[in-house]
């Protein structure tokens, strides 16, 4: 099955978690970027090859169990040591409704590491690098923003660090010894979206033949960063806001309500307050997720953080090579 033929394709290769595509016979036909780094698998490798040749029996044995929709927790073993992995998979049928391949998504449920470097006043940055003023202001309100419990919205521009900063977040809250989960709303379809945050209840559709718990249980007692939140679908705007007014939310097929103990980070690079003036956006969903709001510069204006980037990069490249 050819994933490129997929709309989705694009937003797939990006996506946080990692993506793979087989088709009836098991073999990988899509292989995303973030499934390269987390099994240290090429794309160029792992495309054509047999399922099992990367991830063994974990899920899809055999071509009978691209029947179902399945959850589970596994330790892939690769080059780089022991990876424990949380994998979601279903089935992808043609049009007559006969199943022609398989989608798994997985994440890497590695703890993250506790040291990171530091700026000039000694705040952790968790790898966000930068003597700038503008950094160090940022910083200094990041590390009063994870002492609170309120949600917090981080405003940027693609690549300027929303990741590393959600991270610090957890990192420097009360809730950094609780999970850490994120989810990226621009990189899957409505249906499976509400499904990955709600979870659902066995019988809740066909092929739901087990529960399966969604993000926000999975971050129970810790952070659920919703990266891209810009791009959620209305539908699900509408219920993310019933369970933060709540504290509480329903899995697909539930009839009692799951408690939530979540605190949230969203993140975007759109102009969310224009999505909510034009209705784009709930706007008062838009206000229960900026109760604190992060601005991140792009480096182009902070050039002066240049030499201190290319000084990192260096010394960690020659670290790698065995330069010192």
């Amino acid at each position: 099955m050819d994933i490129g033929s997929v709309d989705c394709g694009r937003a797939l290769e990006g996506a946080a978690l990692g993506v793979a595509v087989v088709d009836e016979r098991l073999r990988i036909s899509f292989f995303n970027k973030e499934a390269e780094r987390i099994t240290g698998v090429s794309a160029s490798k792992a495309v054509g090859a047999s399922w099992r040749t990367i991830f063994g029996d974990a899920f899809w044995s055999g071509p009978d169990a691209l029947e179902t929709v399945v959850r589970s927790r596994t330790i892939l073993k690769t080059a780089g040591g022991a990876v424990p992995l949380a994998i979601t998979a279903a089935p992808l049928r043609d049009g007559r409704g006969d199943v022609a391949g398989g989608v798994a998504t997985f994440q890497d449920l590695t703890p993250e590491a506790a040291s990171a470097p530091e700026t000039p006043d000694g705040t952790p940055s968790h790898g966000f690098l930068g003597r700038d003023p503008a950094v160090v202001r940022l910083l200094d309100m990041l590390a009063a923003a994870a002492r609170s419990e309120a949600s917090v919205l981080l405003l940027g521009e693609t690549g300027v660090g929303k990741d590393l900063l959600a991270r610090a977040v957890h990192g420097q809250s009360p809730r950094c010894g609780g999970p850490f989960v994120k989810i990226n709303c621009a990189a899957l379809p409505e249906n499976l979206l509400e499904s990955e945050l709600f979870g659902y209840k066995r019988g809740a559709f066909t092929g739901a033949d087990r529960d399966k718990p969604g993000m926000f249980e999975l971050a129970d007692g810790g952070v659920l960063f919703l990266d891209e939140i810009g791009e959620l679908p209305a539908a699900i705007q509408a219920k993310l806001l019933q369970a933060l007014e709540d504290r509480r939310f329903y899995p697909l097929g539930a009839v009692k309500p799951h408690d939530m103990d979540v605190r949230i980070v969203a993140a975007t690079n759109r102009d969310l307050a224009a999505g909510a003036r034009d209705g784009r956006f709930r706007s008062d969903l838009f206000y229960r997720l900026r109760v604190l709001e992060l601005s991140i510069p792009p480096l182009r204006e902070r050039p002066g953080d240049i030499p201190l980037l290319i000084d990192h990069f260096l010394r960690r490249s020659l670290a790698a090579h065995g330069g010192g």
